[in-house]
């Protein structure tokens, strides 16, 4: 089944994507560069819906439905440039059931909050937030 994709969605330092609530976490891969570790997009998949992805720019979390396209497949497919990390199996969330995804002001920029059935959240965030468009990491917070 192919999905319309709608662009997109939100590019500002506060939004709340309720439509996800109650949903299962299929995947997650994160593109950073190999050199340095920053994160420099998220793919999300999320149960019955198409791949997602999301980053923080010029702080800013954006958020974007792009339909059916597979992740990497509009990013630099360079291992010089980006690698690809599977989150999903390293953070062990597999088909967690999300309960909230929220963008929300940190310091001088934004992160990306994926808050999960049992209180873990995964956090797209500044390194340095007090510094406008800081490079960014993705984190795994448990209770």
């Amino acid at each position: 089944m192919k999905s319309r994709p709608r662009g997109r969605l939100f590019h500002a330092d506060e939004f709340t994507l309720s439509e996800f609530t109650g949903s299962r976490l299929t995947g997650l891969v994160l593109w950073q560069d190999p050199d340095n570790g920053e994160a420099v997009v998220v793919h999300i998949k999320i149960d019955r819906r198409p791949w997602q992805r999301f980053f923080l720019d010029a702080g800013f979390g954006t958020w974007e439905d792009w339909g059916e396209l597979e992740p990497g497949g509009e990013v630099i497919e360079d291992p010089d440039i980006v690698e690809a990390i599977d989150k999903l199996q390293e953070f062990g969330i597999a088909d967690a059931v999300i309960r909230r995804i929220f963008c929300e002001p940190c310091a001088n920029n934004a992160r990306i909050v994926i808050e999960l059935d049992g209180g873990a959240r995964v956090i797209l965030q500044p390194t340095e937030p007090e510094i406008l468009g800081s490079p960014s990491e993705l984190v795994m917070l448990r209770p």
